[in-house]
């Protein structure tokens, strides 16, 4: 825990600065909430919010737009004088490591300045896998904010552990029900407008919408006009939907089965393939989810207990193969 004798000893003319990065797919009142309550509780200056261009530990997860992510992230932060936003790895591009970012964060505001960088406490398990952990301890005081449902036992030494009633939402939950009040109250009112105007989030709640219209509209015989109607005009927008997107060789998929996989981590390929189910998906998609699939091997050092990904869709459905070597 902090203690208050921690947080005097501030330095005179050094400054405090919360480095705060993530997707941000959309950035909702739980990161704005997080962020306020670790203002206080470190008695910083300001906080960097970061949007990443890809994430490095997401591999093959589809994501927005970073101009669209920077923009709802900058709309959501801009009444609180203390939050800024940076867009330096957006620039970067390629894969975001925060090494890279703490150095740049370092050598533009000195030697005096006390960096914290925050990160959810599900991140230990993956720790690990960080590129330079070691240089990123010395560049900043590295702080663990307990998230919901990833309980820490023990702090790791050389970490800061900050006990917050944080907020249970998830991102891929409002992407996923972006249309359900429930949801929509967990937006900050200007990024409800912004993801609005931008139809963000849209094509796979149009897409389902069909699916399950149609599905109530020939089910039964005795739907009202009123059931028949909307059924109706949902098929025909999804008719124009799938017309302009074949010209983009685009295939609407209902369902994804992986067979052949043994060895894999099956947690790692749920998240995987989370964003293709119930949507359009391109042969760039498919090639992705074959790329990522490969990857986790890799990172589980399986790589040579594989002899390759192939992949055919059938009705709608998408058949990814693995093929392990016998052992």
């Amino acid at each position: 825990m902090i203690s208050a004798h921690m947080l005097s000893m501030n330095k005179a003319g050094s400054m405090r600065i919360g480095v705060l990065g993530g997707t941000f797919d959309p950035v909702h009142n739980g990161h704005v909430y997080l962020a306020k309550k670790i203002c206080q509780k470190l008695a910083l200056d300001k906080v960097i919010f970061i949007p990443t261009y890809l994430p490095p530990h997401k591999k093959g997860v589809k994501v927005t737009p970073a101009k669209h992510r920077y923009n709802m992230l900058k709309l959501a932060i801009s009444e609180n004088k203390k939050f800024k936003i940076s867009d330096m790895e957006i620039k970067r591009k390629g894969r975001s490591y925060s090494v890279e970012t703490l150095r740049r964060l370092r050598k533009k505001y000195g030697k005096k300045a006390e960096l914290f960088f925050i990160t959810g406490s599900d991140s230990l398990k993956e720790l690990d896998k960080w590129k330079n952990l070691s240089e990123i301890l010395r560049l900043c005081k590295f702080v663990i904010v307990e998230r919901p449902g990833f309980k820490v036992n023990r702090k790791p030494d050389g970490l800061i552990l900050l006990h917050i009633n944080a907020k249970d939402v998830s991102s891929s939950n409002i992407r996923s029900q972006i249309e359900s009040k429930s949801v929509k109250s967990l937006i900050p009112t200007k990024v409800k407008a912004y993801i609005s105007r931008y139809k963000l989030y849209m094509l796979l709640i149009v897409s389902l919408s069909w699916f399950f219209a149609s599905g109530v509209a020939y089910s039964s015989q005795n739907e009202s006009a009123s059931t028949i109607a909307r059924s109706q005009e949902m098929i025909e927008k999804e008719a124009s939907l799938r017309e302009n997107i074949n010209k983009n060789d685009k295939i609407y998929l209902k369902k994804v089965v992986i067979k052949g996989a043994t060895l894999i981590d099956r947690e790692k390929i749920r998240e995987v393939l989370r964003p293709f189910k119930n949507c359009w998906v391109s042969k760039d998609d498919v090639q992705l989810i074959i790329d990522s699939i490969s990857s986790i091997y890799q990172e589980k050092r399986l790589s040579e207990k594989i002899d390759g990904v192939s992949y055919k869709i059938n009705k709608n459905i998408l058949n990814i193969s693995v093929k392990e070597k016998n052992n």
